[in-house]
């Protein structure tokens, strides 16, 4: 069975970014953490059903500061994931 793809929303220097499994986002953009259109001040639930709308594929959860490093891309998580052609 396929595993749902994850993004994972976090606040980061005064705005939500959301950090995504799915290789295709690494490829496309080099990067697998994009900002959003959310500042820190905005209702964390309404980021997360704004994510999730956007994205009815995968599984948007909210996820620690302290747990997240989105000053670099990375491929943490990507390896499990299948490939699309």
């Amino acid at each position: 069975m396929r595993r749902r793809p994850t993004i994972r929303v976090f606040l980061h220097e005064h705005r939500y970014v959301a950090r995504f499994s799915s290789p295709d986002v690494l490829k496309t953009f080099e990067q697998d953490t994009l900002p959003t259109a959310y500042a820190a001040g905005a209702n964390p639930l309404d980021v997360l059903r704004s994510v999730a709308r956007d994205n009815p594929r995968a599984e948007v959860i909210l996820a620690p500061s302290s747990s997240t490093r989105p000053d670099r891309p990375t491929t943490e998580g990507l390896r499990d994931q299948p490939t699309t052609n």
